[in-house]
């Protein structure tokens, strides 16, 4: 002893009898025999020792193990054979190692207790974790008695208390590549009943922990497959998703998305091969069958919507049922302009439709309801405005162009038709007479036309007559889908204007040209084109010129109806052009053009007649 130094002798191998030392002291540095110089004997007590820095421990030739510290005459901290590669620290942690088992580490209390033969490469943290394999290697187990149910498996990860553990405390676990990830509020963790299951992959808090045999699953979420016992090949994402899908926990390659979401919510059936997205969207995975809000347990057709299968698909791609009705479809789609039609117990087919078209101009025809009609459209048109007719002498106007006639449409049952029915078509408005001095004349209203007292359209209103200041356009004759077109107003010395176009309606007449103090003469406007829809219409009457007459409207054509007259030109010298008379049906009449002095002013259009149709359907 020196001081607080103590040195052992270790060349000589009968050094002295250290035997009941008792050293209290700190002591800076030891320098111990090696293994075959013991310092002191079984009774040496140790009561206090202080160790700094380095302890360097160098295993003796021809031992296996070292045994660095014990603690109740079990293992505490040693190292495996010669290697070096595996370390143990916790009583009873790795007891049965062998310098096989490469790799291994275990610390906490019986950790890897077991571990023998070449099992090697192991790492278990925690109280029991790993302590019953035997053979098993590659395996990572974090947390309290994770993994300790584990024999011979291989290549499992364990994190959280109680993975791959139950309290039967009978080790057989012995499947491969599984991933078992949460905590558990039982004695059963997750995936803590697997026996030979292989490569399931279970994330969260009681997660799986029924799971038996079953291989490939993959379970992510609280409590997520829970009741799963053998079932392979399934996929549960979500809260509980999955959790009570089976009631003798059976069932395969199911897929399952969602908070509390089952293989099928609607059954207690063993269900495999489904989809179960939200409790919404559903699918038989072996059939390639899919639903929409429709839950059974048999999937009829290849695509559902609703609870009771109120819209399906069949999977030859027909649509067999809507709004809960079954449908037969047919098998081409028909000739040009046939309707599908019912029998009246879903069985569809083309037909063709057969329809009657009464087209009625006059005044006095009555409409007969034909025999086996089922429904009645009928379209009425009011007479067109005649235009007004241009003034004379001074800065004068030409007359403006009449308003077109009102169009009203309506389809009626043909049970609510009376047998017989007046169909009433109104007149067109005269145009404003010519004059030779002062104001123009006015052009006449057109007349209205009807269907007895189920429909009516009202005529357009006549153009007013040129006068020096100014003429106002006709207006269009309201109607219950469109109101005609209204006439151009025509301004005193200048050009008359065109009339603007519609889409629906009849169009109305264009202004004359007016005339100035000076002698000079202005061209009339263009009446009113229809522009059905944006397309190109039928040529509207364009305005006169050099005196000239405004050109007539264009009649109707397919889906356009009638354009209106053009305005007529103004003249100093001679008679005024007269305003185009609108085209059938109902359009407005075109303005006529001012005169000089001496002459005589154009004459207004003829507003054209309204009309009546009746389509009949059987």
């Amino acid at each position: 002893m020196c001081g607080n130094r103590m040195f052992a002798q270790t060349c000589d191998p009968a050094c002295e009898d250290l035997s009941n030392l008792d050293v209290t002291t700190n002591i800076n540095s030891h320098l111990l025999p090696d293994a075959d110089r013991n310092l002191g004997s079984e009774d040496s007590s140790w009561s206090e020792i202080y160790l700094e820095k380095v302890i360097h421990f160098d295993e003796a030739e021809g031992y296996s193990n070292v045994d660095m510290l014990k603690l109740n005459s079990n293992k505490f901290l040693h190292v495996t054979g010669g290697s070096y590669d595996g370390l143990f620290l916790g009583e009873y942690a790795g007891d049965a190692a062998s310098s096989s088992n490469h790799g291994t580490v275990g610390i906490g209390y019986k950790a890897l207790e077991t571990v023998t033969g070449s099992a090697g490469h192991n790492t278990s943290v925690g109280w029991y974790s790993s302590s019953n394999i035997t053979s098993g290697g590659k395996n990572t187990m974090i947390g309290s008695r994770a993994g300790e149910l584990i024999t011979t498996g291989s290549s499992n990860i364990g994190i959280g208390q109680n993975t791959y553990y139950n309290n039967s405390d009978s080790p057989q676990v012995t499947g491969d590549g599984n991933i078992a990830i949460g905590g558990t509020s039982t004695t059963t963790g997750v995936l803590g009943n697997v026996t030979s299951g292989d490569y399931n992959v279970a994330i969260g808090y009681n997660s799986v922990i029924g799971l038996t045999e079953g291989v490939e699953n993959t379970v992510i979420g609280y409590s997520a497959g829970s009741s799963i016992s053998d079932g392979s090949n399934n996929i549960f994402v979500g809260s509980e998703s999955g959790k009570g899908s089976f009631p003798s926990q059976s069932g395969n390659n199911n897929i399952v998305i969602g908070n509390n979401i089952s293989v099928n919510p609607s059954t207690g059936l063993d269900l495999s091969n489904r989809l179960n997205i939200g409790n919404l969207l559903y699918g038989d995975l072996s059939s390639g069958k899919f639903s929409v809000g429709n839950s059974g347990s048999t999937l009829s057709n290849t695509f559902n919507v609703g609870s009771g299968d109120e819209f399906q698909v069949s999977s030859t791609g027909d649509l067999v049922r809507i709004n809960d009705v079954g449908y037969t479809w047919p098998d081409d789609d028909g000739d040009a302009n046939q309707v599908l039609q019912t029998d009246g117990s879903g069985n569809l087919d083309w037909e063709t439709v057969v329809t009657d078209v009464q087209v009625f101009t006059g005044t006095t025809t009555l409409w007969a309801k034909p025999t086996g009609a089922v429904s009645v459209t009928v379209i009425c048109i009011g007479g067109g405005g005649g235009g007004g007719s241009g003034g004379v002498t001074g800065d004068m106007s030409g007359g403006s162009g009449g308003g077109a006639g009102g169009m009203s449409e309506m389809t009626f049952n043909a049970a609510n038709l009376d047998a017989n029915v007046l169909a009433y078509a109104g007149a067109g408005g005269t145009g404003g007479a010519a004059v030779s001095s002062g104001d123009g004349k006015d052009g006449g209203n057109g007349t209205k036309s009807f269907f007895g007292d189920y429909l009516k359209a009202s005529g357009g209103n006549g153009g007013n007559g040129g006068s020096s200041t100014g003429a106002a356009g006709g207006s269009g004759g309201p109607g219950l889908k469109s109101q005609g077109g209204s006439g151009a107003s025509a301004d005193p010395a200048d050009q008359g204007d065109d009339a603007g176009n519609s889409n629906y309606a009849s169009l109305g007449g264009g202004a004359g040209g007016g005339i100035s103090s000076g002698g000079t003469a202005y061209s009339g406007g263009d009446g009113g084109g229809n522009i059905q829809f944006m397309n190109s219409s039928p040529a509207a009457g364009s305005g006169g010129t050099s005196g000239g007459s405004g050109g007539n409207g264009t009649a109707e054509s397919g889906n356009y109806l009638g354009s209106g007259g053009g305005g007529g030109a103004a003249s100093a010298s001679a008679t005024a052009g007269s305003g185009g008379n609108g085209a059938s049906y109902g359009a407005g009449g075109g303005g006529g053009g001012a005169a000089g002095s001496g002459h005589t002013s154009g004459a207004g259009g003829d507003g054209a007649n309204g009309v009546v149709i009746v389509i009949t359907y059987f």
